[in-house]
């Protein structure tokens, strides 16, 4: 096991609901997103994110699901997850996505 993406559903459903996308949509998009996270993608530089944004939209593609960072003027929209250094971009959050290490049984990463 690679580690955990945990969503807060209240945050997701209410970001879904202000950016008019299927709750559904939203949900898999950030499972997706955390996924990618725990293997290794991150947002903190723009080449990156850029690389984890095409990648993501590409998966999401071959689901049925519309390019996530279409609703908003700006490619990054999502801006950063917590930990991260985020790009801050006027007028977007965070992705309400974590993810965590896998630990072994007595408790160490």
């Amino acid at each position: 096991m690679v580690g955990d993406v945990i969503l807060a559903f209240e945050t997701v459903r209410r970001e879904a609901t202000e950016q008019g996308k299927p709750l559904a949509d939203h949900f898999t998009h950030l499972v997706i997103h955390g996924v990618l996270h725990l293997l290794g993608y991150d947002h903190i530089e723009d080449d990156g994110a850029e690389a984890m944004e095409r990648l993501e939209t590409r998966i999401l593609a071959g689901v049925g699901i519309a390019d996530p960072y279409a609703w908003h003027d700006h490619p990054s929209a999502a801006g950063g997850c917590p930990g991260a250094a985020p790009r801050t971009i006027p007028g977007t959050r965070t992705l309400a996505v974590r993810t965590l290490p896998t630990r072994t049984d007595d408790g160490r990463p």
